[in-house]
């Protein structure tokens, strides 16, 4: 069967000029830092050199060539074989959606409702005649952001120098869980001249943006479920302005019916390793009250956080027998 291939506009030529633009090639370049190798998926780190006329991929550039301007682009490549693709396959039909595709969708729709998404470049996918599915997505790195616990701990000072107890029922919707930083510089740290009230108003402020696109996101019949920090990056756009973008939507779903368990996990995942010493009760109560669209918690609200309170016991049990 016919290899598809999907390339945003904006980036034809940037892609065409740097020999990406046909799925072969995409799936065959070595061209950049191979991130990660999985028995179904590889993950990629790509630059491109920007020039006047044409933009040649080369690998990540070396100090002497610094002044130079770069594209940062991410690249996951997946290979699956399942008896459906085999059936697809032999049948001359189309094959279940492919992680590359299913990805770019979400990314899609996502950004139609309003939520920012990593800018997605071009995906493509491929059923082989012995039921092997290539796919893969390709996005602009996010340059300058950083992932969003280790943004709030440089970004802003601790509240106090005792940590804060393990949340109650009225303090959840903290952040979530920190994974391996992504290729981007540190957050600007939190400076001791910045007024303390500038600073609490400031860190208000983004968690109001986070529990709006989560409000947002879980009300247009989405779930995520790998809901953690590492999947929000944050950039300060200006001074207490910021960025925030929801990444790695290959797990996303979308459904109408029995989404009350997705959520309350997708909750738990943000909550489960909140910088006690920068989110203080009143800003996860600040969370609570945002996401619910609620100036003051009502008893259904109340026993949602008592689901949410009791899934986060199980994700923490889970990652102390993990360590």
């Amino acid at each position: 069967m016919a290899a598809m291939i999907g390339i945003a506009e904006h980036y034809r030529e940037t892609l065409e000029n740097g020999g990406l633009a046909e799925f072969d090639a995409v799936m065959n370049t070595t061209a950049g830092r191979c991130l990660r190798v999985l028995p179904d998926r590889e993950n990629w780190y790509l630059q491109g050199k920007l020039v006047p006329v044409q933009v040649a991929l080369t690998p990540c550039p070396s100090p002497e060539r610094q002044g130079e301007s770069f594209l940062g682009m991410y690249l996951k490549k997946h290979r699956t074989r399942t008896w459906a693709t085999r059936i697809a396959a032999a049948l001359g039909v189309a094959s279940p959606p492919s992680p590359g595709q299913v990805e770019a969708e979400n990314a899609i729709a996502l950004q139609s409702l309003g939520i920012d998404v990593m800018p997605l470049m071009a995906y493509g996918e491929n059923l082989h005649a012995d039921g092997r599915l290539e796919s893969f997505l390709l996005t602009e790195e996010l340059a300058g952001y950083c992932e969003l616990q280790e943004f709030i701990q440089r970004r802003f000072s601790a509240q106090s120098d005792t940590p804060s107890p393990s949340p109650s029922p009225t303090e959840i919707g903290g952040l979530g869980e920190p994974h391996a930083s992504r290729l981007a510089p540190p957050a600007p740290r939190s400076t001791p001249h910045a007024p303390r009230s500038t600073l609490h108003a400031d860190l208000r402020r983004l968690i109001i943006q986070v529990a709006e696109i989560a409000r947002r996101f879980h009300a247009s019949g989405f779930n995520h479920r790998d809901f953690y920090c590492c999947h929000f990056l944050v950039k300060e756009t200006s001074r207490s302005q910021f960025d925030v973008r929801l990444i790695d939507l290959q797990r996303v779903q979308r459904r109408q019916w029995f989404r009350r368990r997705w959520i309350v996990k997708d909750l738990a995942q943000l909550a489960s390793m909140s910088p006690d010493d920068r989110i203080g009760c009143r800003e996860k109560i600040l969370f609570l009250r945002t996401y619910l669209g609620v100036q003051k918690l009502r008893p259904q609200d109340k026993r949602l956080v008592r689901d949410i309170l009791w899934k986060l016991s199980l994700i923490r049990r889970h990652a102390r027998h993990k360590s």
